[in-house]
């Protein structure tokens, strides 16, 4: 009776230690969310590209896209009003197929002027470091927008 009963209450705390554990963790990310807010592709990319390299290379690479990245995050921000109005016109009831071609035609211009500022300010970046950290950043995807 003594081995069952003291089986049973190590297994009680175990189940009660992971579930305080799994209840911090899910909380831990609830919070972060909340108080972090879900970053753009933009902004995640600025961040993710250091981690992946020397820090010598991430300096490098940061100083040479800082110069860029109001102009990138003002094109972005273009990008995704362009693509808002192509949500809303298709989703407009009635359907205006004209309309919505027009959208989808006025959402390229503000695409391609992100894409240019973006190969431009990475190429300059990319040319500040190393070897090694290109051959890093070429395992990463490189589509921010």
């Amino acid at each position: 009776m003594t081995f069952r009963f003291w089986t049973l209450r190590t297994v009680l705390m175990l189940s009660l230690a992971l579930n305080v554990f799994f209840i911090f963790l899910v909380a831990s990310h609830v919070w972060r969310y909340r108080h972090l807010g879900p970053q753009d592709k933009l902004e995640r990319f600025f961040a993710q590209v250091p981690r992946h390299l020397s820090k010598e290379d991430a300096s490098r690479f940061e100083a040479a896209i800082e110069p860029h990245r109001p102009a990138l995050l003002a094109q972005e921000v273009e990008l995704k009003r362009a693509r808002q109005t192509v949500v809303e016109a298709l989703r407009a009831e009635p359907f205006d197929p004209e309309a919505f071609r027009r959208a989808v035609e006025a959402a390229r211009a503000p695409r391609g002027a992100f894409e240019n500022e973006f190969l431009k300010s990475f190429t300059e970046a990319a040319q500040h470091i190393s070897v090694e950290g290109r051959s890093r950043l070429s395992t990463l995807r490189v589509n921010p927008g």
